[in-house]
């Protein structure tokens, strides 16, 4: 199995965005380069920011993050056995397991037994190492190397949705990798336990990462 790798990126801050890469959307998004699967933009109003995964790795569009290129994880360069909105039946029958991490939220899983998709009693995530519903604060969130996929192929770890805590304060953050964004975490004795976007489509904010609160990108 392939090792998941989250990776800092090389950030090209660029004042106006292209339009053959963002489409002019108040709404904050990421897009991929259609022409080079290591490059992405985050794009949000006129301006754009440029992201470059480091070599060998290539962006994956479906969780957001660098992955290795050729790994499972790589649906730009290749092609998974299973298509991103596979049913859960096709999923349970790539696997062995009983229940399985679903990809479209972490606080969901998929159920083999009646091969249905379920959810965890609100604030509970799912955690797919112990296969049980916990607490925000309980889950492994990818700070081990042992943390990998382990269900179906093409599978994306949960915690490969959220930034990393580890070795910040408690309380709001920001994004490594996503700094000049309107995204930050909230941490929790180096876990994730929240994470969220400054008002960037109301009130044009981005997450301030000195002063560590959200305010317009104007000042």
């Amino acid at each position: 199995m392939n090792t998941l790798t989250i990776i800092a990126f090389t950030v090209i801050i660029i004042p106006v965005c292209s339009t053959n890469i963002c489409d002019g959307s108040k709404k904050v998004h990421w897009k991929r380069d259609p022409s080079d699967c290591g490059v992405f933009y985050l794009c949000f109003g006129t301006l754009q920011h440029k992201y470059k995964c480091e070599k060998d790795q290539v962006y994956e569009e479906e969780t957001k993050t660098c992955v290795e290129k050729g790994s499972d994880h790589d649906k730009c360069s290749k092609k998974s056995d299973l298509p991103i909105n596979a049913s859960p039946v096709a999923i349970c029958e790539k696997s062995n397991s009983v229940f399985l991490t679903y990809e479209e939220s972490c606080s969901k899983y998929i159920d083999c037994t009646t091969q249905s998709v379920e959810e965890c009693p609100y604030p509970l995530l799912f955690d797919e190492n112990i296969s049980r519903c916990v607490q925000p604060e309980k889950q492994i969130v990818g700070d081990y190397d042992e943390n990998q996929c382990r269900s179906a192929q093409g599978c994306v770890p949960c915690y490969v949705r959220y930034p990393s805590c580890k070795g910040l304060p408690n309380g709001l953050n920001p994004w490594t990798g996503r700094e000049g964004s309107p995204y930050f975490a909230v941490c929790k004795n180096e876990r994730v336990v929240y994470n969220d976007m400054c008002d960037f489509e109301n009130k044009k904010e981005i997450f301030n990462t000195e002063k560590l609160f959200c305010e317009s990108m104007y000042k």
